[in-house]
C-alpha cells in the first residue's frame, strides 16, 4: 500500500497537483531531485530511487486511502 501512494502521489506531483498530503510534499522534492538530476546526465539521487531510503514518520501515512 505504501507503494501504490507513493506512485499515485509521483504522479500528481507530476503533473502539478497541488499537494494535499505530507507525502506530497516530500515527493514534490523528489520530483525536482529526479529532474535535476536526469538534466545534469547524472543517476538519480539514492533517496529519490526508492521510498524506503526516505525516513517516514506516523504522520506521513494519511495518504493511504482507505479501501
Amino acid at each position: 500500500m505504501l507503494g501504490e501512494g507513493a506512485q499515485a502521489s509521483k504522479a500528481r506531483m507530476r503533473a502539478d497537483g497541488e499537494p494535499e498530503y505530507l507525502v506530497d510534499y516530500w515527493m514534490q522534492e523528489t520530483v525536482r531531485e529526479i529532474d535535476e538530476a536526469k538534466a545534469a546526465r547524472k543517476p538519480p539521487p539514492m533517496q529519490t530511487i526508492s521510498p524506503l531510503c526516505r525516513i517516514f514518520s506516523p504522520l506521513s501515512f494519511p495518504f493511504i486511502p482507505a479501501r
